[in-house]
């Protein structure tokens, strides 16, 4: 009787010690799955968005987000597309979407001339950040009177790297634009451009990096034209349409997991119980 006594407290002192191995197994897995589950990224938001859909005689009036454009020269919306009018030689016109405010930023947009430029080269600026006057990120098509036409992308009116592309623009052509500013301390700049109607290049085309301390912050988009003071076919129209900024988010940084915890040590298999000895008239 004692034996069977004995084996009965020994399977009730086992039972609490494999509840308390299965609770580590799975508080550790718990935790586990914790850091190593993946966030869903946010999907990414236009938050500048103009189609220049309306009719205007001064000024770009507001976008259709991203609230209102301010600027300066001969600004004006018609026959969907937003004009920049340089009257003369070494005029200049710059429209900005204030409302626009981040330090990560895709933008895009479609631009073309009235007609080609003749005696000196026509600027065009896509501004993928404009902290008010300390300067601005941008990229920039220079297209000279024979339509051979170089990208570049620069700090104001600072180059940090350029490229010739592959074919002449003229009046009658259409070039998308594309430009990130990406990050402060340094500065992301890479921008492509390609004739609209054609596919966009896999790969960017101009690239650099800058830490000027005045630019590492937030800023606005904007659009810039300017013609040269050598130019000799004044006026000269730069035309702007389908415009988008869409601010780009970073991955936070992953957090180290944690050590997983130790397995517990097997757990010896419990002693076959001894035979019971039936108490006969002998044992009692």
């Amino acid at each position: 009787m004692r034996n069977l006594l004995t084996h009965s407290a020994a399977v009730r002192t086992a039972r609490p010690r494999r509840a308390r191995a299965l609770t580590v197994l799975v508080t550790a897995a718990v935790g586990l799955a914790g850091v190593l589950v993946p966030t869903a990224a946010s999907a990414a938001t236009t938050q500048s968005r103009d189609s220049f859909s309306r009719t205007t005689s001064s000024g770009w009036g507001s976008a259709d987000a991203g609230g209102a454009w301010t600027g300066s020269g001969g600004l004006a919306v018609r026959s969907g597309a937003g004009r920049q009018a340089l009257a003369r030689p070494a005029s200049g016109a710059q429209a900005v979407l204030a409302g626009h405010a981040s330090t990560s930023t895709d933008l895009r947009v479609r631009t073309s001339l009235d007609k080609a430029p003749r005696g000196g080269a026509v600027f065009l600026s896509v501004l993928g950040r404009r902290v008010g006057t300390s300067g601005d990120y941008r990229a920039r098509l220079k297209v000279q009177p024979s339509g051979a036409t170089a990208l570049v992308v620069s700090r104001g009116e600072s180059d940090l790297d350029s490229t010739s592309l592959g074919f002449s623009v003229g009046g009658s052509t259409s070039v998308n634009v594309r430009l990130q500013v990406v990050g402060t301390s340094p500065t992301t700049l890479r921008a492509k451009a390609w004739k609209a109607g054609s596919s966009e290049p896999s790969s960017w085309q101009v690239s650099a990096t800058d830490s000027t301390a005045a630019l590492q912050q937030s800023g606005a988009v904007g659009i810039a034209s300017y013609l040269s003071s050598s130019a000799t076919n004044a006026p000269v129209t730069a035309r702007w349409d389908d415009l988008s900024a869409v601010p780009l988010t970073t991955s936070a940084s992953s957090a180290t997991a944690p050590a997983p915890a130790p397995a517990p040590a097997p757990e010896p298999a419990p002693a076959p119980a001894p035979a019971v000895v039936k108490p006969d008239a002998s044992n009692t």
